[in-house]
Formats: C-alpha cells, structure tokens, sequence
C-alpha cells in the first residue's frame, strides 16, 4: 500500500511547517548557496525527496534516484523541474550527511506526534532501526 501512494498525496498529509524547517535548516548550514561546477538543486526539493525514500522505504539512495527519474509525478512533487533533471545518487547521500541525521529523526517524530492528532496513526510505539552495518569488502576487489 506503501508504495503505490503518489507523492503529491504524500505531501497532503504533511504540514508544510514541518518540511519548511528542515528546509531552513538545511539552508542555515549553507546548502543553498551556489557552487561552482555542479548543479544547484534547493534545500526544499531535496528534503521532499528524502521524505519518498523513507514513507516508500527505499532500499537505496540509488533506488530514489530511479524512482524519481521515472516517475514524474514524484519529481514534480518534490520540486525539481524538467530541465534541472534529478539528483545523482551521491549528491543525495552528500546532502544527508551535511544535515545530519537529528533533523530528520525529529522531522519523523514531530510527524507521527501529528498524524496521531489527526487520528490518522493510532500506533503508541514506533521502533526505528538504525544498526550500523560494517562492510567487510576489498576496496580493490
């Protein structure tokens, strides 16, 4: 069911106080300004994006990157126009590490606390997985 949601209805759920936070603090750590050589994608689109990968449980930024790409109704959804194209896969995964992943864990929590005003969420626990993983691989393999 998760996964055959559109994004523009996933976005109707979600008040806009809450992305427009991350967006500014997105912003105050200076991913807005421009930087010479590569593409300049907003604060506020990436965000949106990044709200698909997690409610659509993605398994990888690679996967958004396609779900994106092929799918026009989410890329309009989140903000990226036609001629901007979308994201590569390792432009998110820099825009998530210069956040930082306490924005987004309160941006999750403040939502469940909301939808479960709204009676949209009647769950009274929410567990979240985050086991760090080593990967035992030969970079040079």
């Amino acid at each position: 069911m998760r996964n055959k949601l559109p994004a523009n209805q996933i976005f109707k759920e979600i008040p806009e106080k809450l992305i427009e936070r991350l967006s500014d603090i997105a912003t105050k750590s200076g991913w807005d300004q421009p930087l010479r050589g590569r593409r300049h994608y907003s604060a506020s689109a990436m965000i949106m994006a990044i709200i698909i990968f997690y409610v659509k449980q993605m398994s990888s930024l690679e996967a958004l990157v396609c779900h994106l790409k092929y799918t026009l109704n989410a890329m309009d959804a989140c903000g990226f126009g036609t001629d901007e194209g979308v994201p590569s896969r390792s432009t998110f995964s820099r825009f998530m590490h210069y956040i930082g992943p306490d924005p987004f864990e309160q941006f999750f929590y403040e939502l469940v606390d909301y939808l479960q005003a709204q009676g949209k969420v009647r769950g009274r626990h929410l567990a979240i997985d985050s086991t760090h993983v080593d990967a035992w691989s030969d970079r040079k393999s």
